[in-house]
């Protein structure tokens, strides 16, 4: 913060006790040319004149004779600062502003700091401080890029509700190991993808967010059922939000790195695929026919064969990438 210094100019004002008063002789500043303006005056002698009372004299009056004082000038600045000008008024006026000012700016950047930390705004203006203040423990570092320990716990507990839902034994040693490196995983393929993104100048509006929010909002039933969805998996909207930029961010930018145009499912691995399902279905569980489930099969088929472009494109950029795991 840049501080303003006020410069006080010091007028010079003579007090005479004498009907007439006689000019106060001026004063002289020099003021230095540093980093500070330091003014130097000159300590003037001020002479008062007293002058006789009468122009007439008898012989027995005694006639005054001049006499001339020497008041010293620190009774003159002092006498100076007591009655202040139009000038020192106004500046005395700015600098109370000034403080006003500040002190607004600092209620309002109080308040600011509030609402994020409640997760009702975000703003940013505060991640650099808060870095700095209380540095947050990280899961990994993505060229650079520092991964939460916050964000890799928060995604860990998601996926382990998500396999509860499913019947998965999320104590299972085994599906724990799978699941945390899941975790890792899908954060920073995210950030790679993320900077890839950025690096070609990617940008999503708001417009495309809330279309979005909008999408899952209808999709899971309404604000309140979202709200509760939110409240569930332990995240805020602002953090939502900030997901959904970077779903969209990420999906424009593997439309163009991928190329998913040529993507076809032959009728060979359409039988093969089925002939596996129905190898593999538990005991009682009858399998449609093909043709029943073709259409979904075929469909199946093509995200799976998507999904290893996808994958190959990650794994070019994991390679190229410098990727500290601190987990």
């Amino acid at each position: 913060m840049q501080e303003n210094k006020d410069t006080n100019d010091t007028s010079s004002t003579s007090t005479d006790t004498n009907p007439t008063p006689a000019p106060a002789p001026e004063t002289s500043s020099v003021a230095s040319s540093g980093p500070e303006a330091v003014g130097t005056t000159d300590t003037p002698t001020v002479e008062v004149v007293t002058e006789p009372t009468s122009t007439t004299a008898t012989a027995d009056e005694v006639v005054p004779t001049t006499d001339t004082t020497a008041v010293p000038a620190e009774v003159v600045a002092d006498t100076a600062t007591n009655t202040p000008s139009g000038d020192s008024l106004k500046k005395q006026m700015i600098k109370q502003y000034g403080i006003a000012t500040v002190i607004i700016l600092i209620i309002g950047a109080g308040l600011v700091y509030a609402l994020e930390q409640q997760g009702r705004i975000n703003t940013g203006l505060f991640d650099k401080v808060s870095a700095l203040v209380n540095p947050v423990p990280a899961a990994a570092i993505v060229n650079g890029t520092k991964i939460s320990k916050a964000d890799y716990d928060k995604n860990l507990t998601q996926l382990q509700t998500g396999a509860t839902a499913q019947g998965i034994d999320v104590n299972n040693e085994s599906i724990q190991s799978e699941i945390k490196q899941q975790a890792i995983d899908v954060l920073i393929n995210t950030e790679l993808l993320r900077q890839a993104a950025y690096s070609e100048g990617a940008l999503v509006t708001d417009e495309q967010i809330e279309a979005r929010y909008q999408e899952i909002v209808t999709s899971i039933g309404g604000e309140e059922q979202l709200a509760a969805k939110m409240v569930e998996l332990g995240i805020t909207e602002p953090a939502l939000r900030k997901d959904i930029e970077g779903e969209i961010l990420i999906q424009g930018h593997l439309s163009k790195a991928v190329d998913i145009s040529k993507v076809t499912i032959s009728e060979q691995e359409l039988t093969d695929a089925y002939t596996q399902i129905s190898g593999t279905a538990a005991t009682g569980v009858t399998v449609p026919p093909l043709e029943e489930i073709k259409t979904q099969l075929e469909a199946q088929l093509k995200t799976n064969k998507e999904q290893e472009l996808v994958n190959a494109y990650i794994t070019e950029l994991r390679e190229a990438a410098t990727i500290e795991i601190l987990i």
